[in-house]
């Protein structure tokens, strides 16, 4: 674009969407769930030159078999890491959202050849979409599954106008099922295509035979990891696991009474009338895959990032011709240059400033301006560690559990995020006794010694043990209080402050 049309409409709102990804990943603190398991197993990963077999970190389950599917993941985030610490991680965990989405952004534009509007529509989506960003695994995995949605777009429908590179397909799907099980979506777009294909009857016979080609060579890609076949099984154990589904909330359905799950209906139903009211009748391929990908997003909240990365480009597609935005066409015009290279600007000095190396010392709110989300437990796993007698059996949340893994690892845990490890039985004991239900009871069944309680999710236990003259407290705040168990009861309670 020559130099007297720069910038231009579009280039502000390409620039506007992207920011606000950025934005949103960069001033959301981590959160200790997740985040701590993960870089711990990469450091064991590292530390002895093997991926996991079997559990070491908790003493509840310790030698048990233990599947560990993302191990390139961790290691990457372990060695990362180890250059940059957490604010690198954050900037590259960022960046990779920001690659989804730049993406996402150019299949939109080549498909309606209308960016200001393509960057409207993925802009509607952040909110519902955004819950999925969570820093773990999966969001390494985002820009690959919007790559296999590019090159499947461009194969059906010649976006670029050159020969469509399935032959990418194969490599990105061997680095998928080594960062995250979310690797057997890759496969299943391609027969969704190749399904669609075959009900718009578009393209030569050749052309499809190409296509199942490729994807045979894709399906045998995901068999090269450390696991071979199993990875696919243990995917698929873990999606029906009725524990899981039932004791972790990202693993239920989308609620509409949940904020989660009412920005997940909203923009369904903005889908469909959009759909709808659009003079552009859909593609049978769009359909199948906002069937497919709905079928699967009702199943769990979790699933829901997918639908929304899935069914965009029809949703672009759609907007494109109603009849409100059908007349409105055009790429931006070049006036008001000052005006936009303004906003260019302004943008990004707020991506510049929201850095994880100058946000902590910006007059923000207390909720945006850590790195770290305030339920860590920094201040109480320090207290522990420099406990003398700490004790070796503790009990604790599930997210501390992941904090302690990376933090105190010579501390094993009670439980963990890692839901699969655990029985029903210890799963719902833990609820139970976080309730402070039977709180005797449970204590005594598994001999625990020491609380490390988290207000938020254990506010009645730690009242009963904090109330409790066999208890003493030894750390307190805001957050989260460590306590341990008194031989006798009576006991004088003593406690570290802040």
């Amino acid at each position: 674009m020559s130099g007297n049309r720069f910038p231009t409409l579009t280039h502000v709102a390409v620039a506007a969407v992207l920011a606000t990804v950025a934005l949103r990943a960069l001033l959301w603190p981590v959160s200790p769930n997740d985040f701590w398991w993960h870089l711990a197993t990469g450091r064991l990963i590292v530390g002895t030159g093997s991926i996991p077999r079997v559990d070491t970190f908790s003493w509840t389950r310790a030698g048990e078999p233990f599947y560990d599917q993302p191990w390139l993941s961790q290691t990457a985030m372990y060695g990362l890491h180890g250059l940059g610490g957490v604010p690198l991680l954050i900037v590259v965990f960022t960046a990779c959202l920001v690659l989804a989405y730049a993406l996402l952004l150019r299949l939109l534009s080549l498909r309606t050849a209308r960016a200001p509007l393509s960057a409207a529509v993925i802009f509607l989506s952040l909110p519902a979409s955004a819950s999925g960003w969570t820093f773990r695994p999966q969001v390494f995995a985002l820009p690959l599954f919007v790559a296999f949605l590019f090159v499947l777009s461009d194969w059906r429908l010649g976006l670029t106008g050159r020969r469509p590179a399935l032959w990418l397909l194969p490599p990105l799907a061997l680095a998928w099922v080594n960062l995250h099980g979310s690797f057997v979506l890759g496969p299943a777009l391609i027969l969704v295509f190749a399904a669609g294909a075959l009900l718009e009857r578009r393209g030569e016979p050749g052309s499809l035979r190409r296509l199942l080609g490729w994807g045979a060579a894709t399906l045998a890609a995901t068999l090269i990891n450390p696991f071979g076949p199993r990875a696919w099984t243990f995917v698929a154990g873990l999606v029906v696991d009725p524990a899981v589904r039932s004791l972790v909330a990202e693993w239920r359905p989308p609620d509409l009474a949940t904020a989660v799950g009412a920005l997940f209906y909203a923009y369904a139903a903005l889908l469909v009338a959009v759909t709808v009211l659009s003079r552009r009748r859909p593609d049978a391929t769009d359909v199948l895959t906002a069937l497919a990908f709905l079928g699967l997003a009702l199943t769990a909240v979790r699933h829901g990032v997918w639908f929304f990365l899935a069914t965009i480009p029809m949703l672009a597609a759609q907007a494109s011709s109603l009849p409100a935005l059908a007349r409105a066409r055009g790429h931006g015009r070049p006036g008001r240059r000052s005006l936009r290279a303004a906003a260019l600007a302004l943008t990004g000095l707020a991506v510049t400033l929201a850095l994880p190396w100058i946000k902590p010392s910006l007059p923000l709110p207390e909720s945006a301006r850590p790195l770290l989300a305030p339920a860590t437990p920094v201040r109480a796993v320090g207290v522990l560690q420099r406990h003398d007698e700490a004790p070796s059996r503790l009990f604790h949340s599930e997210g501390y559990g992941s904090y302690l893994m990376w933090a105190a690892p010579e501390r094993k845990v009670f439980i963990d995020v890692r839901v699969q490890l655990y029985p029903p039985e210890q799963i719902q004991d833990y609820r139970n006794l976080s309730a402070a239900l039977e709180s005797e009871r449970l204590l005594d069944k598994y001999g625990i010694e020491g609380l490390l309680l988290e207000y938020r999710t254990q506010t009645p236990l730690a009242r009963w043990a904090i109330d409790s003259p066999d208890w003493e407290v030894k750390w307190r705040d805001s957050d989260s209080a460590y306590l341990i168990r008194l031989p006798q009861s009576g006991a004088a309670p003593s406690q570290e402050s802040p």
